[in-house]
């Protein structure tokens, strides 16, 4: 099954970013701010962040506007739809204890899904998220939380597609060796 229309995998790993995210987490106090196209979330420092090698090649191709955690709490869901301004985003599970689900839908017709992908994200992994995609998450037992970033151009100025087609194209090899050294 053919996914790139939905999601796509990339190659590499980041225990910095995770690291990152962790421990943003621990030092987060106060609940949770609005900061991804009417997601609520943790704000993270763009500045650290670019300190990872890929997130800063990435950058320079295409500037991102900002980056955070996104949370989920227990026993709740995103309901299906496509995200306001965003065209393409990065995102990564965090370790976590529970369980949940993404899914990507071709198409509703009257709250009906004739098919549906799951994106079965692998912790500390980077995904090409298509934003534009009808999508949603369903989370069990543990809060989950998701580093995501969006692009300072909206989905009007900046495709998945676009974004997906460089992926593709890259020489991932820097940055395996950098990984298992």
């Amino acid at each position: 099954m053919n996914t790139d229309n939905f999601y796509f995998k990339l190659p590499i790993k980041s225990d910095y970013i995770v690291d990152y995210c962790l421990e943003a987490l621990d030092n987060w106090e106060g609940p949770p701010l609005k900061y991804l196209s009417a997601t609520y979330g943790i704000p993270l420092c763009l500045e650290i962040l670019l300190e990872d090698a890929w997130l800063k090649e990435l950058n320079d191709k295409f500037p991102i506007k900002i980056a955070g955690l996104m949370k989920i709490e227990p026993f709740s869901y995103y309901h299906w739809h496509r995200d306001l301004e965003r065209g393409v985003g990065i995102n990564m599970l965090l370790p976590f204890e529970g369980h949940s689900h993404c899914f990507f839908t071709p198409s509703l017709r009257k709250n009906r899904i004739n098919k549906f992908y799951e994106l079965c994200y692998i912790p500390k992994s980077f995904y090409l998220f298509n934003t534009q995609r009808l999508h949603c998450v369903f989370n069990w037992k543990y809060p989950r939380y998701v580093f995501s970033l969006e692009f300072k151009r909206n989905k009007n100025d900046l495709t998945y597609e676009e974004v997906l087609e460089w992926v593709k194209k890259k020489n991932w090899n820097h940055y395996l060796t950098f990984i298992i050294f």
